[in-house]
């Protein structure tokens, strides 16, 4: 099976995209993601967010959401972004979640 360019593509800071499968075991483990930074910018098929992480495991990766996909996800990153702005922000803790055909991102401090 052809992977698809985000699964190969590192984006110049040494973050390599998630795959969907490992979008989705992240989503299936509850893994805790530190974010690191969220950019928002024209791709191929529309805008779209990359949200840089670091793993549990320290490495840092990325993650790539449609703008306009999910109202209160990009509700959310919108916010993110301006609170990562300010000069000594805490970088947020989040876990991915699936609900329906949404992935959303989520407080990984709440239960």
């Amino acid at each position: 099976m052809r992977m698809g360019f985000f699964e190969n593509y590192d984006d110049g800071r040494g973050a390599r995209f998630f795959s969907k499968e490992e979008k989705d075991g992240l989503i299936e483990s509850g893994e805790t993601l530190l974010i690191d930074s969220i950019s928002k910018g024209a791709g191929k098929f529309g805008p779209r967010y990359v949200v840089r992480v670091v793993t549990s495991e320290g490495e840092e990766r990325a993650l790539s959401f449609s703008v306009g996909a999910v109202e209160s996800r990009d509700r959310l990153l919108d916010a993110m972004i301006d609170y990562l702005g300010d000069e000594g922000a805490e970088p947020p803790k989040i876990r991915l979640a699936k609900v329906g055909n949404c992935v959303l991102v989520q407080s990984a401090e709440e239960g």
